[in-house]
C-alpha cells in the first residue's frame, strides 16, 4: 500500500487484534469492571484505541490532506515536458515532466477512499481524470520516441547541414517545456502539431540521407577502384615494352575515365539535390553548404589517396616479386663491339 493509507491501515490492523481478546469478555463484563486487573487491561484498551485512532490516525490524514493538496495542485503546474539546454540555450534531451509523486497521491486517495476517509474535491478531481494523465503520458512518450527517431542516423555534417529544420522542430517540441502544463486542455494539439513537424523532418531527413547514400556509393568507388591492372603470371606471354605500358596505360585510363565521370555526378547532381532537399534552392553557392562541401572534398582526397596507395603497392608487388615470370622481351645484338639492346635499358629504368 502507499504509505500514508498503509500506516492507518496497518493502525487500524492493530486496534483489531488487540480488540479480539477483549471481546471475549462480554459473556463475563464484571471481569473488566470490577477486578483491579481487568480494570487495567480495559483502560489500556480504551487508551491504545483512542491514540491510535483519534491521535495516530487523525495526524496522520490531517497531515496527508493538507500538504498533498497544496503540492498536487503544485505537480499539475509543472510542464509537460522538461528538458536540457546545451551551450546555446537549445533544448535537448526532453522527458515527459510526470512527477511520480502525484501517482502516489492519486493512490493513496484511492485506498483512504476505500477505507472510509473523506478525501478532499481537489484529490478527488485529480483521481478521477487519472486515467487521462496516464493517456497523455503515453502519447508524449510515444512523441519522444519518433522525436529521437527522426534524430537518430544523422552525422554532425548532417545536422549542421539541417540546423534550420532542427531549430523549428525544437521550437515545436520545446512549447511543451514552456507552455503547457497538466492543466491545459490542449495537449492533444501539441501532440498533434508537434507530429506533424517531424514527419515533415522526416521526410526531408530521408530525401538527405538518400542522396548522400549514393554520394558515399561513388566515393567508396573511388576508394576500392584497382587501376592497375594485375597479371595471372601462369598463363602470361611475354610482351614487348611497348606492349606491357599499353596493357597497364589502357586499362588505367579506362578505369580513370569511369572514376571521373563518377566524380562528376556528385557535384552536378547529387548535392544539387541534397540542396534543393534542404533549402529548396540549387544555386550550388549557399553559404550554408559549405561545411557539407568541405566534409565531402574531404572524404573524396582520402578516398583518391588510398586508391592510390593501394596502386602503388600492387605495382610494387608485380615489378619485385623475384619468383614470378619475366615480363618484358628483350633483343640484343652487336653492332661491331658495341652491344645494342631493344629495347634500351635507359628506357626500361624510366
Amino acid at each position: 500500500m502507499p504509505p500514508r493509507s498503509g500506516s492507518i491501515a496497518w493502525a487500524r490492523s492493530i486496534i483489531t487484534r488487540i480488540k479480539t481478546p477483549i471481546d471475549k469478555f462480554t459473556t463475563k463484563p464484571e471481569i473488566l469492571t470490577d477486578i483491579p486487573a481487568g480494570i487495567k487491561a480495559a483502560k489500556l484498551y480504551v487508551g491504545m484505541a483512542k491514540e491510535l485512532t483519534e491521535t495516530y490516525e487523525y495526524q496522520r490524514f490531517q497531515e496527508w490532506k493538507t500538504k498533498n493538496t497544496v503540492d498536487a495542485i503544485n505537480m499539475l503546474h509543472d510542464h509537460i515536458l522538461r528538458s536540457d539546454r546545451d551551450a546555446n540555450d537549445r533544448p535537448i534531451n526532453f522527458k515527459v515532466n510526470f512527477n511520480p509523486k502525484l501517482k502516489v497521491i492519486i493512490r493513496e486517495a484511492k485506498f483512504l477512499d476505500r477505507i472510509g476517509k473523506d478525501i478532499p474535491p481537489t484529490i478527488i478531481n485529480i483521481a478521477l481524470q487519472e486515467k487521462d494523465y496516464m493517456k497523455y503520458i503515453d502519447k508524449l512518450n510515444q512523441l519522444l520516441r519518433n522525436y529521437n527517431q527522426a534524430l537518430g542516423g544523422l552525422k554532425q555534417v548532417e545536422k549542421a547541414l539541417l540546423v534550420s529544420d532542427l531549430y523549428q522542430l525544437d521550437l515545436q517540441m520545446d512549447k511543451g517545456a514552456r507552455d503547457y502544463n497538466w492543466f491545459s486542455l490542449s495537449i492533444n494539439e501539441y501532440i498533434k502539431q508537434c507530429q506533424m513537424q517531424i514527419d515533415r523532418f522526416k521526410e526531408m531527413k530521408q530525401r538527405v540521407l538518400n542522396h548522400a547514400a549514393n554520394i558515399e556509393k561513388q566515393v567508396k568507388s573511388i576508394e576500392n577502384a584497382e587501376i592497375i591492372r594485375t597479371i595471372d603470371f601462369k598463363t602470361h606471354q611475354l610482351m614487348e615494352a611497348q606492349e606491357l605500358m599499353e596493357y597497364f596505360d589502357g586499362y588505367r585510363i579506362h578505369k580513370v575515365n569511369e572514376l571521373v565521370k563518377n566524380y562528376a555526378n556528385i557535384g552536378d547532381s547529387y548535392l544539387k539535390q541534397i540542396e534543393e532537399s534542404a533549402f529548396h534552392s540549387h544555386t550550388c553557392a549557399l553559404p550554408q553548404m559549405l561545411p557539407y562541401y568541405q566534409y565531402w572534398e574531404r572524404r573524396i582526397f582520402n578516398a583518391i589517396t588510398k586508391m592510390i596507395i593501394r596502386a602503388l603497392a600492387v605495382n610494387k608487388a608485380i615489378l619485385m616479386n623475384r619468383e614470378i615470370k619475366p615480363l618484358i622481351r628483350m633483343e640484343a645484338g652487336n653492332n661491331g663491339l658495341e652491344i645494342i639492346y631493344m629495347p634500351q635499358t635507359e628506357e626500361m629504368q624510366t
